[in-house]
């Protein structure tokens, strides 16, 4: 990182050598490289930031890149020196925070420490061999990340239970003639028996719903393709519990003025109190992963067992059976399944005799 000012202007000088032009297999110019930090933000740092952790997040310098593309105008490496994060700094001060507010002193510093930071990564040569360095980033990235995909553990019946019994010490929603108990108890319910995602679950409309049917379209689906889920007699006695509410969405949540919040926040919230109801319930430690999403686990696994891996797949709207049986079933059930019903057909094959 660079802390000293002396050394910004060599900097953007490597930069220029750097990033500006990558030479072809004979020595001649291929191809222009991002010639700003907002280019090489999103095109090599974001990218490798997930092997190759910089101090801080990556919303915290999506935040500083913003900021600096909004008040300086994003300019050419070359342009960058220490005048012009100077200028950077003074702007940012002069922000106002989310209740008027300038900014704190700690948030000024971190701006500036972030464009340092960025500055001084794309000076380094071994990061900088663009497109190169992006196509290695893009192919480890893509490795690490389904090698650290850990798939949902399934909640057992009893466990499930444990955690019905845990809804009372639930606050929130504050809803109009629903109480936040049974919300969180018909959330539950309804997430075991249609093995639905939280986002999916927090869009359900009432208008959805005719008679055990519960006809889902395809923008609230996360493969783009509506579906139809039967909904058990079970479901239904939970979800009338909710109708008193008397707003459109059945899993609805709503702010301190009683507006409806946004689906994507409602599913952050939903997250959110799901693990408080794990860890009050003695199923969630530290580590562990059981949230919400376990319960659709719980209901492919179930559906698995009683109707094989096809009946699964499609309860879940997997496009490809490989992804019921990695994340939900396991290979060495899919084994057991396919040893027994071989089993079973080789008893029904002809006798011949030993």
């Amino acid at each position: 990182m660079l802390h000293t000012t002396g050394r910004t202007a060599d900097v953007a000088d490597a930069v220029q050598l750097r990033l500006f032009v990558e030479p072809d297999e004979n020595g001649g110019p291929s191809h222009e490289a991002p010639d700003t930090l907002d280019a090489f933000w999103r095109l090599v740092a974001r990218p490798e930031m997930s092997i190759d952790l910089l101090p801080g997040t990556i919303a915290d310098y999506s935040a500083t890149v913003a900021t600096w593309r909004r008040l300086v105008g994003d300019p050419p490496f070359p342009c960058i020196d220490d005048r012009t994060i100077l200028d950077f700094r003074q702007r940012v001060a002069k922000l106002a925070g989310r209740k008027g507010a300038t900014l704190s002193r700690q948030t000024i510093e971190k701006h500036e420490r972030n464009l340092r930071s960025l500055l001084a990564w794309a000076a380094e040569e071994d990061r900088c061999e663009f497109p190169q360095a992006l196509a290695r980033s893009h192919r480890r990235r893509g490795r690490r990340k389904r090698e650290a995909v850990e798939s949902p553990k399934p909640f057992s019946t009893q466990e499930i239970q444990a955690l019905r019994t845990v809804c009372g010490s639930k606050r929130r929603p504050k809803l109009p003639r629903v109480h936040p108990s049974t919300w969180w108890d018909t959330l539950i319910l309804a997430a075991y028996w249609t093995g639905l995602r939280r986002e999916t679950l927090a869009s359900i409309r009432w208008e959805w719903i005719e008679g055990h049917v519960l006809t889902i379209p395809a923008a609230a689906m996360k493969g783009g393709q509506p579906s139809q889920k039967w909904l058990a007699d079970d479901c239904m006695v939970a979800l009338n519990r909710l109708r008193p509410s008397g707003l459109p969405l059945a899993f609805a949540w709503t702010d301190s003025a009683g507006e409806l919040i946004s689906i994507n926040d409602a599913r952050v919230r939903i997250t959110k109190g799901f693990a408080k109801l794990a860890y009050r319930a003695g199923l969630k430690t530290q580590g562990d992963f059981r949230g919400l999403h376990c319960l659709r686990a719980s209901h492919g696994t179930e559906t698995f067992g009683a109707c094989g891996v096809e009946m699964a797949s499609n309860a879940l709207d997997h496009s490809d059976q490989n992804t019921t049986v990695r994340h939900y079933v396991g290979a060495e059930a899919q084994v057991a399944a396919k040893l027994q019903a071989h089993r079973d057909a080789v008893e029904r094959l002809p006798r011949l005799g030993s």
